[in-house]
């Protein structure tokens, strides 16, 4: 899927079921949280291109360090549409939270892969088993960072209930690796090739083929609610 691509099926998602308002109009107001990740790149990309308003709409873009509010944001109405892992939003609807899909953002291609498990690049660490007692990073506790490497370490010789996983942006891995307070972190893009370019970590795998060699990874979500009314 190309950017403008992916970027007009976000837009078309955002006015389904409605007339596109007429450009005397105004725009419809559309509020919006996502990381800054190639996942979520057609968010950012779409006022460039000037599709938000081909669609008659006014898109105001709140960008965390992690993605952790994305759903309690949606389900207290603070924001309108987010774009989460495809783990978040699984998580969340089997709670019950009342959110439902409206756009798929991003599929994990083995192929293309944005996302790897890195070490630092002097790490001793080899392969998957002399990773079993480390300490490893991802963006979210449970979510998809942590299924992956996890994933990828069963697969691979190593016994993932023998690490910790712990919680961290990816802007902060770089430095926290270098420091020796993580072993390992799975990172995607654009931190990831700024990571390597760097020069301070090396990748160890592609942990998402643990999970399989293409899934859908994330996804833009709103609330039923604000769904149907749109």
């Amino acid at each position: 899927m190309n950017r403008r691509t992916a970027v007009s099926l976000f837009a078309g998602a955002a006015v389904a079921g409605a007339a596109r308002p007429a450009r005397a109009q105004s725009l419809t107001k559309v509020r919006t949280v996502a990381t800054a990740l190639d996942q979520s790149g057609a968010l950012y990309s779409a006022p460039d291109l000037g599709i938000f308003e081909k669609h008659g709409l006014d898109v105001t873009i709140e960008t965390p360090n992690a993605n952790t509010l994305a759903v309690p944001a949606v389900v207290s109405n603070a924001i309108d549409i987010a774009y989460t892992n495809i783990l978040a939003i699984e998580q969340a609807f089997d709670k019950g939270a009342p959110i439902t899909m409206i756009a798929p953002a991003a599929v994990n291609d083995s192929r293309h892969p944005n996302n790897y498990l890195l070490v630092p690049k002097n790490s001793p660490i080899k392969n998957a088993k002399e990773l079993d007692g480390k300490t490893i990073a991802g963006n979210g506790l449970k979510n998809i960072t942590q299924v992956g490497a996890f994933a990828w370490m069963a697969k691979n010789g190593g016994d993932p209930a023998t690490t910790k996983f712990v919680e961290m942006p990816f802007s902060q891995m770089p430095a926290a690796l270098s420091a020796g307070r993580i072993d390992a972190a799975v990172m995607a893009e654009p931190d990831l090739s700024a990571a390597v370019a760097d020069g301070s970590v090396r990748v160890l795998g592609n942990c998402y083929d643990g999970i399989a060699n293409n899934f859908l990874i994330g996804a833009w979500f709103t609330t039923a609610a604000w769904a149907k009314a749109h």
